[in-house]
Protein backbone atom coordinates (compact mmCIF):
# COMPACT_ATOMS: atom_id res chain seq x y z
CA UNK A 1 0.00 0.00 0.00
CA UNK A 2 2.86 2.37 0.83
CA UNK A 3 4.34 1.72 -2.61
CA UNK A 4 1.06 2.68 -4.32
CA UNK A 5 0.85 5.97 -2.42
CA UNK A 6 4.47 6.69 -3.26
CA UNK A 7 3.72 6.18 -6.98
CA UNK A 8 0.73 8.54 -6.73
CA UNK A 9 2.84 11.25 -5.12
CA UNK A 10 5.57 10.74 -7.73
CA UNK A 11 3.17 11.40 -10.61
CA UNK A 12 2.06 14.72 -9.13
CA UNK A 13 5.60 15.81 -8.21
CA UNK A 14 6.93 15.04 -11.70
CA UNK A 15 4.11 17.08 -13.25
CA UNK A 16 4.85 20.12 -11.09
CA UNK A 17 8.59 19.88 -11.75
CA UNK A 18 8.07 19.77 -15.51
CA UNK A 19 5.74 22.75 -15.29
CA UNK A 20 8.28 24.66 -13.23
CA UNK A 21 11.05 23.96 -15.72
CA UNK A 22 8.96 25.26 -18.58
CA UNK A 23 7.64 28.42 -16.90
CA UNK A 24 10.86 30.48 -17.13
CA UNK A 25 10.98 29.86 -20.87
CA UNK A 26 7.48 31.14 -21.56
CA UNK A 27 7.78 34.10 -19.18
CA UNK A 28 10.14 35.77 -21.64
CA UNK A 29 7.31 35.98 -24.18
CA UNK A 30 5.14 38.15 -21.94
CA UNK A 31 7.54 40.98 -21.23
CA UNK A 32 6.52 44.19 -22.99
CA UNK A 33 3.76 42.54 -25.06
CA UNK A 34 -0.01 42.57 -24.98
CA UNK A 35 -0.30 39.08 -26.43
CA UNK A 36 1.89 36.05 -26.98
CA UNK A 37 4.18 36.67 -29.93
CA UNK A 38 6.02 33.38 -30.06
CA UNK A 39 9.41 32.83 -31.63
CA UNK A 40 9.89 34.50 -35.01
CA UNK A 41 12.13 33.12 -37.74
CA UNK A 42 11.55 35.28 -40.80
CA UNK A 43 7.91 34.86 -41.80
CA UNK A 44 7.48 31.88 -39.49
CA UNK A 45 6.09 32.24 -35.97
CA UNK A 46 6.42 29.37 -33.51
CA UNK A 47 4.40 28.92 -30.33
CA UNK A 48 5.71 26.27 -27.90
CA UNK A 49 3.15 25.08 -25.38
CA UNK A 50 2.95 22.61 -22.54
CA UNK A 51 0.15 21.24 -20.38
CA UNK A 52 -0.13 19.04 -17.32
CA UNK A 53 -3.34 17.29 -16.25
CA UNK A 54 -3.55 15.67 -12.82
CA UNK A 55 -6.68 13.60 -12.34
CA UNK A 56 -8.57 11.00 -10.33
CA UNK A 57 -11.34 8.63 -11.40
CA UNK A 58 -13.27 6.20 -9.22
CA UNK A 59 -14.14 3.95 -12.20
CA UNK A 60 -11.17 3.62 -14.55
CA UNK A 61 -12.79 0.88 -16.68
CA UNK A 62 -16.42 2.15 -16.59
CA UNK A 63 -17.57 -1.09 -15.00
CA UNK A 64 -21.06 -1.70 -13.61
CA UNK A 65 -19.68 -3.28 -10.42
CA UNK A 66 -16.34 -3.85 -8.68
CA UNK A 67 -15.16 -0.41 -9.85
CA UNK A 68 -11.44 0.29 -9.74
CA UNK A 69 -10.08 3.78 -9.08
CA UNK A 70 -6.83 5.40 -10.11
CA UNK A 71 -4.90 8.66 -10.16
CA UNK A 72 -3.33 9.66 -13.43
CA UNK A 73 -1.24 12.40 -14.99
CA UNK A 74 -1.04 13.56 -18.61
CA UNK A 75 1.92 15.59 -19.88
CA UNK A 76 1.22 17.42 -23.15
CA UNK A 77 4.16 19.15 -24.88
CA UNK A 78 3.30 20.83 -28.19
CA UNK A 79 4.44 23.24 -30.85
CA UNK A 80 2.39 25.40 -33.25
CA UNK A 81 3.69 27.17 -36.35
CA UNK A 82 1.92 29.96 -38.27
CA UNK A 83 3.06 31.78 -41.38
CA UNK A 84 1.31 34.26 -43.69
CA UNK A 85 1.48 33.69 -47.45
CA UNK A 86 0.29 36.98 -48.88
CA UNK A 87 -3.43 37.11 -48.07
CA UNK A 88 -3.34 33.46 -47.07
CA UNK A 89 -2.26 31.63 -43.90
CA UNK A 90 -0.66 28.27 -43.25
CA UNK A 91 -0.49 26.73 -39.81
CA UNK A 92 0.69 23.40 -38.41
CA UNK A 93 0.84 21.98 -34.92
CA UNK A 94 2.00 18.89 -33.06
CA UNK A 95 1.06 17.67 -29.60
CA UNK A 96 1.97 14.58 -27.60
CA UNK A 97 -0.17 13.35 -24.70
CA UNK A 98 1.88 11.18 -22.33
CA UNK A 99 -0.52 9.43 -19.94
CA UNK A 100 0.68 7.75 -16.77
CA UNK A 101 -1.58 5.98 -14.26
CA UNK A 102 -0.78 5.25 -10.62
CA UNK A 103 -2.70 1.95 -10.82
CA UNK A 104 -2.85 -0.51 -13.76
CA UNK A 105 0.01 1.33 -15.47
CA UNK A 106 1.00 -1.67 -17.60
CA UNK A 107 -2.51 -1.67 -19.07
CA UNK A 108 -3.44 2.03 -19.16
CA UNK A 109 -0.19 3.95 -19.73
CA UNK A 110 0.12 5.22 -23.29
CA UNK A 111 1.31 8.07 -25.53
CA UNK A 112 -0.90 9.81 -28.13
CA UNK A 113 0.41 11.86 -31.05
CA UNK A 114 -1.65 14.54 -32.85
CA UNK A 115 -0.70 16.54 -35.97
CA UNK A 116 -2.91 19.31 -37.41
CA UNK A 117 -2.26 21.30 -40.58
CA UNK A 118 -4.44 23.91 -42.30
CA UNK A 119 -4.13 26.26 -45.28
CA UNK A 120 -6.60 29.16 -45.28
CA UNK A 121 -7.02 30.88 -48.64
CA UNK A 122 -8.53 34.37 -48.85
CA UNK A 123 -9.13 35.52 -52.42
CA UNK A 124 -10.53 38.84 -53.51
CA UNK A 125 -14.20 39.13 -54.42
CA UNK A 126 -15.65 36.91 -51.67
CA UNK A 127 -14.00 33.63 -52.67
CA UNK A 128 -12.24 31.61 -49.97
CA UNK A 129 -11.17 28.09 -49.09
CA UNK A 130 -9.67 26.05 -46.28
CA UNK A 131 -7.72 22.83 -46.73
CA UNK A 132 -6.73 20.73 -43.75
CA UNK A 133 -5.06 17.45 -42.89
CA UNK A 134 -5.16 15.94 -39.41
CA UNK A 135 -3.44 12.83 -38.09
CA UNK A 136 -3.82 11.09 -34.75
CA UNK A 137 -2.08 8.05 -33.35
CA UNK A 138 -4.12 7.01 -30.36
CA UNK A 139 -5.86 4.08 -28.71
CA UNK A 140 -9.05 2.99 -27.00
CA UNK A 141 -8.70 2.14 -23.34
CA UNK A 142 -9.74 -1.36 -22.22
CA UNK A 143 -12.99 -1.77 -20.31
CA UNK A 144 -11.72 -4.57 -18.09
CA UNK A 145 -8.49 -6.03 -16.76
CA UNK A 146 -8.84 -8.91 -19.24
CA UNK A 147 -8.81 -6.70 -22.34
CA UNK A 148 -5.95 -4.94 -24.09
CA UNK A 149 -5.50 -1.37 -25.30
CA UNK A 150 -6.51 -1.06 -28.95
CA UNK A 151 -4.13 1.15 -30.97
CA UNK A 152 -5.17 2.92 -34.16
CA UNK A 153 -4.09 5.55 -36.69
CA UNK A 154 -6.69 8.12 -37.75
CA UNK A 155 -6.41 10.33 -40.84
CA UNK A 156 -8.70 13.20 -41.81
CA UNK A 157 -8.60 15.31 -44.98
CA UNK A 158 -11.03 18.22 -45.32
CA UNK A 159 -11.70 20.83 -47.98
CA UNK A 160 -14.07 23.77 -47.69
CA UNK A 161 -14.68 26.17 -50.58
CA UNK A 162 -17.06 29.11 -50.19
CA UNK A 163 -18.19 32.14 -52.15
CA UNK A 164 -19.94 35.19 -50.71
CA UNK A 165 -21.85 37.38 -53.16
CA UNK A 166 -24.21 40.37 -53.03
CA UNK A 167 -23.20 40.70 -49.36
CA UNK A 168 -26.13 38.43 -48.45
CA UNK A 169 -25.61 35.04 -50.08
CA UNK A 170 -23.03 32.37 -49.33
CA UNK A 171 -22.47 29.04 -51.12
CA UNK A 172 -20.26 26.33 -49.60
CA UNK A 173 -18.94 23.03 -50.90
CA UNK A 174 -17.41 20.69 -48.32
CA UNK A 175 -15.57 17.39 -48.55
CA UNK A 176 -14.13 15.27 -45.75
CA UNK A 177 -12.37 11.92 -45.82
CA UNK A 178 -11.89 10.05 -42.54
CA UNK A 179 -10.14 6.75 -42.05
CA UNK A 180 -9.35 4.74 -38.94
CA UNK A 181 -6.84 1.91 -39.19
CA UNK A 182 -6.24 -0.35 -36.23
CA UNK A 183 -2.84 -1.96 -35.83
CA UNK A 184 -4.63 -5.29 -35.90
CA UNK A 185 -8.20 -6.49 -36.27
CA UNK A 186 -9.96 -6.84 -32.94
CA UNK A 187 -12.52 -9.60 -33.31
CA UNK A 188 -15.38 -10.00 -30.89
CA UNK A 189 -16.76 -13.44 -30.03
CA UNK A 190 -19.30 -12.79 -27.29
CA UNK A 191 -19.57 -16.07 -25.40
CA UNK A 192 -19.14 -18.10 -28.56
CA UNK A 193 -21.72 -16.15 -30.59
CA UNK A 194 -20.36 -15.96 -34.17
CA UNK A 195 -20.89 -12.20 -34.54
CA UNK A 196 -17.68 -10.67 -35.90
CA UNK A 197 -16.94 -7.02 -36.56
CA UNK A 198 -13.78 -4.98 -37.06
CA UNK A 199 -13.37 -1.30 -36.23
CA UNK A 200 -11.29 -0.07 -39.18
CA UNK A 201 -13.28 2.06 -41.64
CA UNK A 202 -13.21 4.72 -44.36
CA UNK A 203 -15.76 7.51 -44.62
CA UNK A 204 -16.25 10.05 -47.44
CA UNK A 205 -18.59 12.95 -46.75
CA UNK A 206 -19.73 15.55 -49.31
CA UNK A 207 -22.08 18.43 -48.52
CA UNK A 208 -23.29 21.69 -49.98
CA UNK A 209 -24.67 24.60 -47.94
CA UNK A 210 -26.57 27.62 -49.26
CA UNK A 211 -27.27 30.50 -46.89
CA UNK A 212 -29.11 33.81 -47.14
CA UNK A 213 -28.54 36.66 -44.65
CA UNK A 214 -31.93 38.28 -44.08
CA UNK A 215 -30.90 40.19 -40.93
CA UNK A 216 -27.56 41.91 -40.14
CA UNK A 217 -26.35 38.96 -38.02
CA UNK A 218 -28.77 36.16 -38.99
CA UNK A 219 -28.79 33.83 -42.01
CA UNK A 220 -31.12 31.11 -43.21
CA UNK A 221 -29.32 27.99 -44.47
CA UNK A 222 -30.11 24.87 -46.45
CA UNK A 223 -27.81 21.83 -46.40
CA UNK A 224 -27.69 18.60 -48.36
CA UNK A 225 -25.11 16.01 -47.36
CA UNK A 226 -24.12 12.49 -48.29
CA UNK A 227 -21.49 10.13 -46.93
CA UNK A 228 -20.39 6.63 -47.80
CA UNK A 229 -19.22 4.43 -44.93
CA UNK A 230 -16.95 1.52 -45.78
CA UNK A 231 -16.32 -0.76 -42.80
CA UNK A 232 -13.75 -3.54 -42.74
CA UNK A 233 -15.85 -6.69 -42.34
CA UNK A 234 -13.50 -9.69 -42.05
CA UNK A 235 -16.42 -12.10 -42.22
CA UNK A 236 -20.21 -12.13 -42.26
CA UNK A 237 -22.51 -9.68 -44.07
CA UNK A 238 -21.27 -6.26 -45.16
CA UNK A 239 -22.08 -3.39 -42.80
CA UNK A 240 -21.21 -0.75 -45.43
CA UNK A 241 -23.84 1.95 -45.81
CA UNK A 242 -24.85 5.11 -47.66
CA UNK A 243 -26.11 8.02 -45.56
CA UNK A 244 -28.12 11.14 -46.48
CA UNK A 245 -29.19 14.32 -44.70
CA UNK A 246 -31.37 17.26 -45.74
CA UNK A 247 -31.31 20.06 -43.20
CA UNK A 248 -32.59 23.62 -42.84
CA UNK A 249 -31.60 26.03 -40.11
CA UNK A 250 -30.31 29.38 -38.90
CA UNK A 251 -26.81 30.77 -38.40
CA UNK A 252 -25.89 33.77 -36.25
CA UNK A 253 -22.65 35.70 -36.86
CA UNK A 254 -20.18 36.83 -34.17
CA UNK A 255 -21.11 40.21 -32.73
CA UNK A 256 -24.70 39.31 -31.90
CA UNK A 257 -25.87 38.25 -28.45
CA UNK A 258 -26.66 34.84 -29.95
CA UNK A 259 -23.87 33.18 -31.97
CA UNK A 260 -23.71 29.78 -33.65
CA UNK A 261 -25.74 27.36 -35.75
CA UNK A 262 -29.05 25.56 -35.33
CA UNK A 263 -30.12 23.11 -38.04
CA UNK A 264 -32.17 19.95 -38.34
CA UNK A 265 -34.10 17.78 -40.75
CA UNK A 266 -34.16 14.36 -42.37
CA UNK A 267 -31.43 11.71 -41.98
CA UNK A 268 -31.36 8.30 -43.64
CA UNK A 269 -29.10 5.25 -43.77
CA UNK A 270 -29.18 2.49 -46.40
CA UNK A 271 -27.11 -0.66 -45.92
CA UNK A 272 -25.50 -2.26 -48.96
CA UNK A 273 -26.70 -5.66 -47.70
CA UNK A 274 -29.97 -6.12 -45.83
CA UNK A 275 -28.31 -8.54 -43.42
CA UNK A 276 -25.77 -5.88 -42.47
CA UNK A 277 -28.20 -3.75 -40.47
CA UNK A 278 -31.59 -2.09 -40.28
CA UNK A 279 -32.12 0.88 -42.60
CA UNK A 280 -32.86 4.16 -40.83
CA UNK A 281 -35.23 7.06 -41.61
CA UNK A 282 -35.23 9.59 -38.79
CA UNK A 283 -34.91 13.19 -37.65
CA UNK A 284 -31.44 14.73 -37.28
CA UNK A 285 -30.30 17.78 -35.33
CA UNK A 286 -27.18 19.88 -34.88
CA UNK A 287 -27.09 22.81 -32.44
CA UNK A 288 -24.07 24.82 -31.32
CA UNK A 289 -25.13 28.13 -29.76
CA UNK A 290 -23.65 30.69 -27.37
CA UNK A 291 -25.91 33.30 -25.76
CA UNK A 292 -24.37 36.28 -23.97
CA UNK A 293 -26.86 37.27 -21.30
CA UNK A 294 -24.50 40.02 -20.17
CA UNK A 295 -20.82 40.89 -20.28
CA UNK A 296 -20.29 38.42 -17.44
CA UNK A 297 -22.90 35.67 -18.00
CA UNK A 298 -22.87 33.24 -20.92
CA UNK A 299 -24.92 30.18 -21.86
CA UNK A 300 -23.57 27.52 -24.26
CA UNK A 301 -25.95 24.92 -25.70
CA UNK A 302 -24.90 21.91 -27.76
CA UNK A 303 -27.54 19.48 -28.99
CA UNK A 304 -27.46 16.62 -31.47
CA UNK A 305 -29.36 13.73 -33.00
CA UNK A 306 -27.68 11.32 -35.42
CA UNK A 307 -27.31 7.67 -36.36
CA UNK A 308 -24.05 6.07 -35.20
CA UNK A 309 -22.33 2.72 -35.58
CA UNK A 310 -21.67 0.22 -32.79
CA UNK A 311 -18.08 -0.92 -32.34
CA UNK A 312 -16.40 -3.57 -30.25
CA UNK A 313 -13.83 -1.11 -28.94
CA UNK A 314 -16.42 1.01 -27.15
CA UNK A 315 -19.13 0.32 -24.61
CA UNK A 316 -21.56 -0.12 -27.52
CA UNK A 317 -20.44 -3.45 -28.94
CA UNK A 318 -21.95 -5.85 -31.52
CA UNK A 319 -24.05 -7.57 -28.87
CA UNK A 320 -26.66 -4.96 -29.74
CA UNK A 321 -26.76 -4.74 -33.53
CA UNK A 322 -25.08 -2.45 -36.03
CA UNK A 323 -26.38 1.08 -35.22
CA UNK A 324 -28.17 3.32 -32.74
CA UNK A 325 -29.81 6.75 -32.66
CA UNK A 326 -27.72 9.11 -30.53
CA UNK A 327 -29.70 12.05 -29.09
CA UNK A 328 -28.69 14.51 -26.43
CA UNK A 329 -27.70 17.95 -25.25
CA UNK A 330 -25.11 19.73 -23.13
CA UNK A 331 -25.83 23.04 -21.42
CA UNK A 332 -23.07 25.15 -19.83
CA UNK A 333 -23.40 28.36 -17.82
CA UNK A 334 -20.22 30.44 -17.45
CA UNK A 335 -19.79 33.46 -15.21
CA UNK A 336 -16.79 35.76 -15.60
CA UNK A 337 -15.86 37.29 -12.25
CA UNK A 338 -12.92 39.15 -13.82
CA UNK A 339 -11.06 38.83 -17.10
CA UNK A 340 -8.78 36.37 -15.28
CA UNK A 341 -11.24 34.35 -13.18
CA UNK A 342 -14.37 32.49 -14.33
CA UNK A 343 -16.46 29.49 -13.28
CA UNK A 344 -18.79 27.13 -15.12
CA UNK A 345 -21.69 24.81 -14.35
CA UNK A 346 -22.44 22.05 -16.84
CA UNK A 347 -25.30 19.60 -17.30
CA UNK A 348 -25.59 16.89 -19.95
CA UNK A 349 -27.91 14.13 -21.07
CA UNK A 350 -28.05 11.74 -24.00
CA UNK A 351 -30.11 8.76 -25.08
CA UNK A 352 -28.80 5.86 -27.17
CA UNK A 353 -31.65 3.98 -28.81
CA UNK A 354 -30.46 0.83 -30.59
CA UNK A 355 -32.46 -0.09 -33.67
CA UNK A 356 -31.74 -3.84 -33.52
CA UNK A 357 -32.11 -6.51 -30.86
CA UNK A 358 -28.71 -8.03 -31.65
CA UNK A 359 -28.09 -11.40 -29.98
CA UNK A 360 -30.68 -10.82 -27.26
CA UNK A 361 -33.80 -11.89 -29.10
CA UNK A 362 -36.55 -9.24 -29.09
CA UNK A 363 -35.00 -6.90 -26.53
CA UNK A 364 -33.40 -3.74 -27.93
CA UNK A 365 -30.88 -1.86 -25.83
CA UNK A 366 -31.62 1.66 -24.55
CA UNK A 367 -29.18 3.82 -22.59
CA UNK A 368 -29.90 7.05 -20.74
CA UNK A 369 -26.73 8.88 -19.74
CA UNK A 370 -26.84 11.96 -17.52
CA UNK A 371 -24.28 14.00 -15.68
CA UNK A 372 -23.23 17.32 -14.27
CA UNK A 373 -20.00 19.13 -13.58
CA UNK A 374 -18.38 22.32 -12.40
CA UNK A 375 -15.11 24.05 -13.16
CA UNK A 376 -13.01 27.08 -12.23
CA UNK A 377 -10.69 28.77 -14.72
CA UNK A 378 -7.94 31.13 -13.65
CA UNK A 379 -5.60 33.00 -16.00
CA UNK A 380 -2.54 33.45 -13.80
CA UNK A 381 -0.53 35.15 -16.54
CA UNK A 382 -1.01 35.67 -20.26
CA UNK A 383 1.15 32.59 -20.75
CA UNK A 384 -0.10 30.54 -17.80
CA UNK A 385 -3.64 29.27 -17.14
CA UNK A 386 -5.16 26.63 -14.88
CA UNK A 387 -8.47 24.82 -14.62
CA UNK A 388 -9.99 22.76 -11.82
CA UNK A 389 -13.00 20.63 -12.80
CA UNK A 390 -15.31 17.91 -11.51
CA UNK A 391 -17.60 15.67 -13.59
CA UNK A 392 -20.15 13.03 -12.60
CA UNK A 393 -21.60 10.60 -15.16
CA UNK A 394 -24.37 8.03 -14.66
CA UNK A 395 -25.22 5.61 -17.50
CA UNK A 396 -28.55 3.84 -16.95
CA UNK A 397 -29.15 0.97 -19.40
CA UNK A 398 -31.89 -1.64 -19.69
CA UNK A 399 -28.99 -4.12 -19.74
CA UNK A 400 -27.51 -4.09 -16.23
CA UNK A 401 -24.05 -5.04 -17.46
CA UNK A 402 -23.85 -1.69 -19.32
CA UNK A 403 -24.69 0.44 -16.25
CA UNK A 404 -21.87 2.50 -14.78
CA UNK A 405 -21.15 5.59 -12.72
CA UNK A 406 -18.02 7.71 -12.65
CA UNK A 407 -16.71 10.61 -10.59
CA UNK A 408 -13.78 12.43 -12.18
CA UNK A 409 -11.68 15.24 -10.71
CA UNK A 410 -9.03 17.05 -12.79
CA UNK A 411 -6.51 19.87 -12.39
CA UNK A 412 -5.14 21.23 -15.68
CA UNK A 413 -2.26 23.71 -15.96
CA UNK A 414 -1.08 25.01 -19.34
CA UNK A 415 1.61 27.34 -20.58
CA UNK A 416 2.09 28.87 -24.03
CA UNK A 417 4.61 31.21 -25.58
Amino acid sequence: MALIHQKKRSIFIIGLLLLGLFSPIVAFGEVGTKELVGIRLGMLRFHPNFGVTQGYTDNAFLEHKNEKDSYWATFSPGLKMITPIGRHTFEASYRADIMRYANFGDLLNTVDHTVNTALTLDFAGGLGAKLAYDYKRSSISPYSLKEERKYFHKHSVTANIFYVFANRYKAELNYKHDSMDFKKDYIWFPHGVPFIQSDSYKKDDVSTILSYRFLPKTSLLFEFGYYNLNNVDPTGPSTDSKNYRVWVGLRWKPGAKLVGTLKGGYIARRYDEKAGGHDVDNFGLHCDLTYDLSLFDHFILKAYRDVLDTYITTKTNPYYGSNYIHTGFELTYRHDFTYKLSSSLRGLYNNDNFTEAGVYGNKERTDNRGGFGASIDYKIRRWLTCNLSYLYINNDSNFDVEDYRENRLMLFIATSY
